[in-house]
């Protein structure tokens, strides 16, 4: 069994909760695009579409993989956060994986 052991996915629900807020981190988006804006990064572009589980998939399973271990871009800075909001987040992060 071969597998990627690194890995994030922008899912809807996070990218939802991100946009939800004011402070970094937040989302804003254009179109079929999300510009993630983060306290400690330059702002960065992600085309929505590429991130569908089932695209992401089959991207794997052409890489001649078999799993993916998915982890919470670190760079957002989830965990400098006030624990309620960071908990918000990871919760939505979780959701949007689970689907």
């Amino acid at each position: 069994m071969r597998g990627d052991l690194h890995q994030h996915i922008w899912t809807e629900s996070l990218l939802d909760a991100l946009e939800a807020r004011r402070n970094h981190p937040f989302v804003r988006r254009e179109g079929g695009l999300a510009v993630v804006h983060c306290a400690a990064e330059h702002p960065y572009v992600i085309e929505v579409a590429s991130e569908s589980p089932d695209r992401r998939a089959a991207l794997l399973h052409a890489d001649g993989l078999d799993l993916a271990l998915i982890a919470i871009s670190s760079p957002i800075g989830i965990e400098a956060l006030p624990h309620d909001e960071a908990h918000n987040l990871i919760g939505a992060h979780l959701d949007g994986v689970a689907e």
